[in-house]
């Protein structure tokens, strides 16, 4: 019973495949007489872009190029590859890629590489030169007390030689001074009195 069932399977597959052949054959047979009525008296075909475009999707649908009689196989090779490469030029030239960024956002990335840039030369200027540095440990202890020195009592040219972070200094006491990173930097404070 089964091998019955299939048979009558693979039977339809082979009429349906056949028919697609015949269909192919008969597109095919159709273009190339249309072709040679366009040719009138002169020796060269006249194939236009549009022939090329049906012979080179037929071929890719059934293999025609093995049935062709005005041209040759690999001309229809040829004109398939230089469609898929036409095709892939024009999708690639079309496309506007990543939208365009503002000039403000511009503005504002320029600005936020400049003071990133200026926060490194600091850290390597005031600290980093001035350590033999060891290991990663070490790197991030002298940063993590350069930065806390940086925004919460270090003035700023950029911002009026105030400090980021709120700080009221008193106005009256002592002066004392108290060691950044080893005393290779100073605060200094007044005491209260």
């Amino acid at each position: 019973m089964f091998s019955l069932v299939t048979f009558l399977i693979r039977a339809v597959f082979n009429l349906v495949k056949s028919k697609k052949h015949l269909l192919l054959q008969a597109c095919l047979y159709k273009k190339e007489i249309e072709i040679l009525k366009r040719q009138n008296q002169k020796k060269r075909l006249n194939i236009q872009y549009s022939d090329r475009l049906i012979f080179s999707i037929l071929n890719r649908i059934g293999n025609i190029k093995d049935i062709l009689t005005i041209v040759k196989p690999e001309t229809v090779l040829l004109w398939q590859k230089l469609m898929i490469k036409r095709f892939w030029t024009y999708k690639s030239k079309n496309r506007t890629g990543r939208p365009p960024v503002k000039k403000e956002i511009k503005q504002i990335i320029l600005n936020m590489n400049a003071i990133a840039e200026r926060f490194v030369g600091s850290v390597r200027q005031e600290v980093l030169d001035f350590y033999i540095l060891i290991n990663e440990k070490q790197i991030q202890r002298i940063l993590d007390e350069y930065i806390s020195y940086y925004n919460s009592r270090r003035p700023h040219q950029g911002l009026d030689q105030r400090i980021p972070m709120k700080y009221k200094p008193r106005l009256y006491g002592k002066v004392q001074k108290l060691p950044i990173l080893g005393g290779l930097h100073h605060h200094y404070i007044r005491s209260a009195a």
